[in-house]
């Protein structure tokens, strides 16, 4: 005896999964609140700093890789259902460019690295992966960098879910 119809069953498969990855961006959303703000002047800051990285983060994974690119792709997106619904939001104000570009060098590197690592950590099938690193030049012993350790470039990826 079956309750659902096949065509009510696939409907229901495919909102349960659309709820679970909206559940998972909300998730990201709010790791990405616990990185401190480096904004000063709290009382002027128009944009939460993790919406803003949220969008600069969803701008990337779509290939817009400068700072004008994402501000054209939010502009674009600020209307998008989906993203107002998770900033709980009529419209999405957008940054400009240099306040893209502001965020981006004052930002807790460290602090974004382990959020984005336990974040997408989940998300790779660690079965099919690519690795490729790069020495930077100049950061060697006798380089600008004689105070530190040297500095590489190193990236993963996983062929089958395409995240570096």
């Amino acid at each position: 005896m079956r309750f659902f119809t096949k065509k009510q069953y696939v409907l229901f498969n495919k909102i349960k999964k659309a709820n679970n990855e909206a559940r998972k961006k909300k998730k990201l959303l709010k790791e990405l609140e616990t990185i401190p703000d480096f904004r000063v002047h709290k009382g002027k800051i128009e944009f939460k700093l993790n919406e803003v990285l949220f969008l600069m983060l969803f701008a990337l994974l779509k290939g817009k890789n400068s700072f004008n690119k994402q501000h054209t792709w939010i502009e674009a997106n600020r209307d998008n259902k989906i993203l107002c619904k998770l900033f709980n939001k009529q419209k999405i104000d957008t940054p400009t460019p240099s306040t893209l570009h502001r965020i981006a060098i004052n930002i807790d590197n460290d602090a974004l690295e382990k959020i984005f690592r336990d974040y997408f950590e989940k998300q790779i099938s660690k079965k099919n992966l690519a690795v490729d690193g790069k020495w930077l030049n100049g950061s060697g012993v006798s380089g600008q960098y004689t105070n530190e350790k040297k500095k590489i470039v190193f990236n993963v990826l996983d062929k089958d879910t395409k995240l570096v």
